[in-house]
């Protein structure tokens, strides 16, 4: 992380020279592909982008973005069978991903109306989830030992990109207001991310996120699952479009 810091501060220090500047704001969706494919729920977001052109090394763009998006959001019941007693239960669940980055972009034609452009960018990728499981303090029934578990994983992420730009305002190089649309591919290092799903039966797997509870009645400490705790690479294709105006 502290050699995107470093990028992020050199950037940032070469491009406030007097160059044109644009902001992009962007929606997104991404899902998992390769080791991800079924595993990651589809993340749905928004985000934004500086764009700064590069004098030196024009027509590259230094670019600073930061991405939010959420996969989970819901509240889903869950009947908990411990030696034939079933204690009906909740679990409000969000899990969301934030992507920091910086790279450069590259765009083929700036002057027309309609060009292809590409992009590289290298950043960090927090995954994060929580869930809140309601104890129903039934005297015979099970109530959780914690009661609002979180899961937290930060990797190391690069994306590559290519699309079309559309001029849908006329101005000079620098005045100019466009849309964008486009698709790239995400990679980055083993990181954690927990899905919430229920489990058939009394079925387990090495994937199971395994929660601690307490039968009430006799203090028993036991263990229920209540979703997926996958540990993979990072994986995503990650489509977008945005609008992208100058500052």
């Amino acid at each position: 992380m502290k050699y995107l810091l470093l990028l992020l501060m050199v950037g940032i220090s070469y491009s406030a020279v007097a160059q044109p500047k644009f902001l992009s704001v962007k929606a997104n969706m991404q899902t998992g592909t390769g080791v991800q494919k079924g595993k990651l729920r589809n993340v749905y977001g928004f985000g934004a982008t500086f764009e700064s052109r590069l004098k030196a090394l024009y027509p590259l763009k230094f670019t600073v973005g930061l991405d939010f998006g959420i996969n989970g959001l819901k509240n889903q019941p869950y009947d908990l069978d411990f030696n034939g007693y079933i204690t009906s239960t909740s679990v409000q669940y969000t899990s969301y991903v934030i992507l920091l980055s910086a790279g450069l972009k590259y765009i083929l034609w700036e002057e027309k109306a309609l060009s292809p452009y590409a992009g590289v960018s290298v950043g960090g990728l927090n995954y994060y989830t929580s869930m809140s499981v309601e104890d129903q303090d039934d005297p015979d029934g099970c109530s959780p030992m914690e009661t609002k578990p979180v899961s937290y994983s930060l990797v190391f992420a690069g994306k590559a990109e290519a699309g079309l730009r559309y001029k849908i305002k006329n101005g000079d190089r620098n005045g100019a207001s466009f849309i964008e649309a486009g698709a790239g591919y995400l990679a980055g290092t083993k990181g954690k991310y927990l899905r919430l799903e229920k489990k058939p039966g009394h079925n387990h797997s090495d994937d199971d996120y395994m929660m601690k509870f307490t039968q009430n009645s006799t203090g028993q400490v036991h263990d229920h699952p209540l979703g997926s705790l996958y540990r993979t690479a990072t994986s995503q294709l990650v489509f977008r479009v945005a609008y992208v105006c100058p500052l």
